[in-house]
């Protein structure tokens, strides 16, 4: 193997791939990157065994070949290496790096011991907007159980009807999170889609490290899933299990119902919180519909007790009462950029709802602590 590439390409491809790469004791092949010449240039890969990456460098390449050698070393190195071209030769299983007055011999190990990272059968695929899906995904990733005793919860969920619009839902079973995305391409195939956290977490650092990327395609096969993100393919396994049937637990009505400035919201929950009780994470919420206020209180006999009262932009219905554990409020309300937060309360027995104010594409449902 011989080819020549920039250090900035040569950069990029190994920040990619390099998270996969990490320190596995048990089998330190794992902790190598695949480096292997294409028609397209030079292909870097990497795999935990549950999903696999695998990017494209342009490269001159010169005489093919491949090699396996420590991703987090040559990540390193070629970080200090200065920018300039890089020249790769193979010769055996030692990999020889020159780039300007720098040279670099790293031992490899031979490409055949690299595990395979399997081909997906495409049942069904689709096209969305980058931007979106990296946004939608970080909008519910919160919500997921990191419980892997419940595999149906343990990932997030896409659907897509064929009607251009894909969900995209994460639960732990004490909130949901929704998000959905109209302007999509194409159709997934029946069934549900179900990706693993940890794949989401990397997909979605793939996305963000890719510039000048307008969309991803989301190819599906019976148990396994590929994400097209550039010139860099995702492959993962898909959880198989059944998600629940979470439009069962969205309120159809609610009692009130009341817009808030996001802002002030964030702050009094902030406050609360230095004096909910441990444990509990309790906070009240107490609509005062006459006032157009909204009370925000914890108390803790340890500790002391807090209350700010907001005035709200607009109430319908009539006083209200709920407790919310103040950590599924904050991780809603990080979620929501807007200035303005539509919260909908049945009573204190039924999930809350929150929602960007005049939008239907997001919405994020908790679960009360009764007491």
């Amino acid at each position: 193997m011989k080819l020549s590439c920039t250090k900035e390409n040569l950069y990029k491809g190994l920040l990619i791939t390099g998270a996969l790469a990490g320190r596995n004791v048990s089998l330190p092949i794992l902790n190598n990157v695949l480096l292997k010449t294409t028609n397209g240039g030079l292909t870097i890969s990497a795999t935990n065994l549950e999903m696999g990456i695998v990017t494209t460098t342009r490269s001159k390449v010169e005489i093919a070949g491949a090699i396996t050698i420590q991703g987090k070393l040559f990540l390193e190195l070629v970080s200090l290496l200065p920018n300039e071209r890089v020249d790769l030769e193979l010769n055996n299983l030692d990999l020889k790096v020159n780039c300007g007055g720098h040279q670099s011999v790293i031992h490899g190990l031979a490409a055949e011991d690299f595990p395979v990272i399997p081909e997906v059968a495409v049942k069904g695929s689709l096209a969305v907007g980058a931007a979106d899906l990296s946004e939608a995904l970080n909008q519910v990733l919160f919500a997921v159980n990191p419980n892997e005793s419940r595999p149906e919860i343990s990932g997030v969920l896409l659907t897509s009807g064929g009607d251009g619009k894909l969900a995209v839902v994460a639960t732990d079973s004490y909130r949901l999170a929704e998000k959905i995305l109209t302007s999509t391409k194409g159709h997934l195939g029946t069934g549900q889609l179900i990706v693993p956290q940890r794949t989401v977490q990397q997909l979605i650092r793939v996305i963000n490290a890719t510039e000048d990327l307008a969309e991803v395609e989301i190819k599906m096969g019976d148990n396994q899933v590929l994400w097209q993100v550039g010139e860099t393919k995702v492959i993962s396994r898909i959880i198989t299990a059944q998600f629940p049937d979470y439009q069962q637990i969205i309120p159809k009505k609610t009692n009130t119902e009341l817009v808030i400035d996001r802002a002030a919201y964030l702050q009094a929950v902030k406050s609360a919180s230095l004096f909910s009780r441990g444990g509990i994470n309790d906070v009240r919420l107490a609509v005062w519909a006459g006032k157009k206020q909204l009370q925000i209180s914890s108390a803790n006999s340890q500790v002391g007790e807090d209350t700010s009262a907001i005035d709200c932009h607009s109430v319908k219905g009539g006083d209200n009462e709920i407790v919310f554990n103040y950590r599924y409020l904050l991780d809603g309300l990080n979620a929501i950029p807007d200035k303005e937060v539509l919260v909908q309360i049945v009573d204190n027995n039924n999930p809350g709802l929150m929602k960007p104010v005049g939008q239907n594409d997001y919405q994020y449902i908790i679960m009360p602590i009764r007491q």
